[in-house]
Formats: C-alpha cells, sequence, structure tokens
C-alpha cells in the first residue's frame, strides 16, 4: 500500500530538518573552545578563562585581597606525574616522570595573621589559599585537586589538619572558598587523605622571618608534589598521608659560610644578623625549587621536562636604596646542578641574577635590541643578565617589571616564573618585581 500523503509530507520534513542540520554542521560550525591557557601562569595580571567562555580576575576572589596580582606571594607550574598516566601532557624523562596539569596556588591576603585573627577555634577550617587546575580533564590524585577551582583549608586541635575541597569552574566557584566553615564529615573524611608537618626553623630564625606564601614542594622519596605554606606562626609542608618532606636547602648543607662566600653578599650584608642571611635558605617561601622545563619539539607540543632541578634564591639583604639608574644589582641566585639552555641559559653551580634600571645606553645594553611591549616598559626600562659562577657574563635582555602600588612584599622572595617554553624567574626590584625574558 503506497503511503498516505501525510506520511509523505512527514518524511519529506524529516529529511528536510537532516539536511539543514548538515548545512548548519558545515557552514556554521560550534563556537571555538575557550582562549589557550597563557603561557605563563601569572603575567601583568590574573586572568582565568572559564569552560563557558567567561573569565575571572584575581581582583574577583574575594580571598586573594590585594595581593592577586603580587607573584611573590603564589606558584605555579605543572605538577610532576608517571610518565604514560592519564594525566600526563609530556613524554617522560629518563627517570619517568612527566609534566601533568598546570596548577596555581594562590596564598590567601594576610596568612601571618590568619589564625590569629580566627582564634584558632579548632570546630572551624580556615580557607589559606585558592588552587587552579588549569587542565579541564586532568587531575592531580596525590592531592585530590580536581579540574578547575579548589578550596584549601586548614585548622588545628592540637596538631594541624588539611583539606583540599574542588569547587568545579564557574564564576561562583571563584568565590566559593572565602569564609571559615564548620569542620565537617566531609570535610574530616578529605583530611585523613592529607598529612600536615610543621618544618622546624633552626638557630636565629623565627616566626617572623616566615613568609606569609604558598609554594609547590617535591617529595624525592614518594614521587609527588606537595604544598609549602604559612600556617600562624609556623611553615607547614602539606601532602599525602605517608609523604616525606624534602629538607630545606639549608638542611641539605648550604651553610652560613657558603652563603657569605657568595658574591655581593658579604658586602651588602650591612650588619645584618645571622637569622636575616640564613633565611632565604632555610625557610622555602623564601626561595623556589623546581624541575626545570625547554620548548616541545614542534610549536604545539608540550614542555618538556629536563632532568634539571633549578633553585632560585632571593639576596638576603636586597634593599631598594640600590637602585640607581645605570647600576647592576645583584637580587637573587640561581642554582643548576648541570648547563640549563633555556631562552636565558644558565651554566653549572650558581649564577648571579643581576637586574639594572635605566636606557639601554645607561645599563650598556646592545644598541640593537629591542624589547617588545610585553618584555619591558618603555616608560620603565630595566634591564637582566646573569652572571655564571665561573664569572661568565650572559648578554643583556629585556625585563619587565610590575610595581606593586606601595603594598609591602613579602620582604625580597624570589620564585621561578612558570613559562612552556623555559624557565624564567621573578625577583625583587624597588617596589616591584622583575622578570627576565
Amino acid at each position: 500500500m503506497p503511503p498516505s500523503p501525510g506520511a509523505s509530507r512527514r518524511w519529506w520534513s524529516v529529511v528536510a530538518l537532516v539536511a539543514v542540520a548538515i548545512l548548519i554542521w558545515k557552514f556554521c560550525p560550534p563556537p571555538p573552545p575557550p582562549p589557550p591557557v597563557a603561557n605563563d601562569c601569572q603575567q601583568d595580571h590574573l586572568v582565568i578563562h572559564l569552560a563557558d567562555h567567561d573569565s575571572v580576575t584575581g581582583a574577583g576572589i574575594p580571598l586573594l585581597g590585594p595581593i592577586a596580582d603580587l607573584p611573590e606571594y603564589h606558584d605555579c607550574q605543572r605538577l610532576l606525574v608517571k610518565g604514560g598516566s592519564p594525566d600526563a601532557v609530556s613524554a617522560a624523562a629518563a627517570d619517568g616522570l612527566a609534566f601533568g596539569p598546570l596548577v596555581a596556588i594562590w596564598a590567601a591576603n594576610k596568612l601571618d595573621s590568619t589564625f590569629i585573627l580566627r582564634g584558632g577555634d579548632s570546630s572551624m577550617a580556615v580557607p589559606v589559599a585558592v588552587i587552579y587546575n588549569f587542565d579541564p580533564t586532568r587531575s592531580y590524585a596525590p592531592l585530590g585537586i580536581s579540574p578547575g577551582f579548589n578550596c584549601f583549608y586548614l585548622w588545628r586541635d592540637g596538631s594541624w589538619h588539611a583539606a583540599i575541597l574542588p569547587l568545579g569552574n564557574d564564576k561562583s566557584a571563584a568565590l566559593g572558598c572565602n569564609d571559615a566553615r564548620r569542620v565537617d564529615e566531609r570535610m574530616r573524611t578529605r583530611s585523613g587523605d592529607l598529612n600536615v608537618v610543621p618544618a622546624g626553623l633552626p638557630d636565629g630564625v623565627s616566626a617572623s622571618d616566615i613568609p606569609p606564601v604558598a609554594r609547590w614542594d617535591w617529595d624525592a622519596t614518594h614521587r609527588q608534589q606537595y604544598i609549602d605554606i604559612r600556617c600562624a606562626d609556623e611553615w607547614c609542608q602539606v601532602g599525602p598521608k605517608e609523604f616525606e618532606p624534602a629538607p630545606s636547602a639549608y638542611e641539605s648543607g648550604m651553610s652560613l659560610a657558603d652563603i657569605m662566600a657568595l658574591p655581593d653578599i658579604r658586602d651588602r650584608a650591612d650588619g645584618a644578623g645571622t637569622g636575616t642571611i640564613t633565611r632565604v635558605f632555610a625557610v622555602k617561601g623564601w626561595y623556589d625549587e623546581q624541575r626545570l622545563d625547554l620548548p616541545g619539539t614542534a610549536p604545539s607540543a608540550a614542555p618538556r621536562l629536563t632532568e634539571l632541578t633549578g633553585t632560585a634564591f632571593p639576596h638576603p639583604t636586597l634593599s631598594t636604596a640600590e637602585f640607581a639608574n645605570g647600576v647592576w644589582t645583584t637580587v637573587a641566585y640561581l642554582k643548576v646542578p648541570a648547563d640549563y639552555e633555556g631562552v636565558v641559559p644558565l651554566r653549572t653551580g650558581i649564577s648571579r641574577l643581576q637586574m639594572c634600571k635605566g636606557t639601554g645606553e645607561q645599563c650598556r645594553a646592545d644598541p640593537a635590541k629591542t624589547c617588545s611591549a610585553k618584555d619591558q616598559d618603555a616608560a620603565d626600562p630595566w634591564w637582566g643578565r646573569t652572571i655564571s659562577q665561573a664569572g661568565d657574563t650572559s648578554a643583556v635582555g629585556c625585563v619587565r617589571r610590575r610595581g606593586h602600588g606601595g603594598l609591602a612584599l613579602p620582604a625580597a622572595a624570589a620564585r621561578w616564573n612558570w613559562n612552556e617554553l623555559d624557565a624564567k624567574t621573578w625577583a625583587a626590584c624597588q617596589g616591584g618585581c622583575c622578570v627576565l625574558n
């Protein structure tokens, strides 16, 4: 029996709808994915691109307050994972490790007074940091960090406890880590997966020498990342249940005599006490240590994990008064166990990182060298160079300075500035921080 006229019309309607759908798919493709994450975790201003094409700035995260865009307080890098695992984004290095998700940790404002203000109520957990995992599909299982925003809490009842709670990846999630919350069963369960180990301080170093910052750290025994952060009058190390905190550089053998023997330290000690000198090697918040990267083998490839662990130390007595036009000033020291062939190459040993304020002529830069607006502010020119342990000086490079608007820094804290192309360094420079490009 032939189909009825009504059935024929319905059949042709379906064919027409399918044809229209194909044309729409072909000529009107779906909207593009959100903009890719910038190569730097933190550039001039923190901007997080969300999955729904919206964005959040650091100023929009209440917990961070005025320090949102001050990189000395925070840390960001690709966390290390086992090569070949679902969370790996790069090829494995010779030791079997690979780069995993790009994850930032931003310290809460005024960590040095947080628990004093809260009164130490053991029934309330205090948010001490916002963690953001830029990778939409990869987690960091050892710490329970999910894609998007995560809130990091601490509390104490005779001993310290920690919990990381995932919040999601929309604008409301950015606001979800602000106020203290009662320690409920969910938080206690998650805290059972983490262990908090306060770090000891050497003689001459006190609570006033602990900067209110957060850092990523590495447990070499269990091969996993953990968190360092100021907690009241202590420095807390927070990791998976049976993690082993790494010793500080001071505990690893960097003695006061070694520090004083570094160029530009003895003659600039200015009568500083032992604690002022040793704290930058004894308290991890002052310095930064991480595995270094190099560009991938193709333009769009993931960065390559090198075998090198680099350490960035600030100059212990750096003063803003030392920066005068045309004067090269040592602001930090960069330590690598072998030559590192990054855009800013480093030679084996401890190199000095120096900055100079002024024009290219004043700082004796190559007259033919030009700097982009991203790499240097034409109205506030700065330059940088490194001097190796052997005395070799690198070519003068462009420096971008970020002023801090009069806000106090955690003194002269230095840290690596993550970049997918290679490792750069943040260092203090006259009421702000500078990165050598």
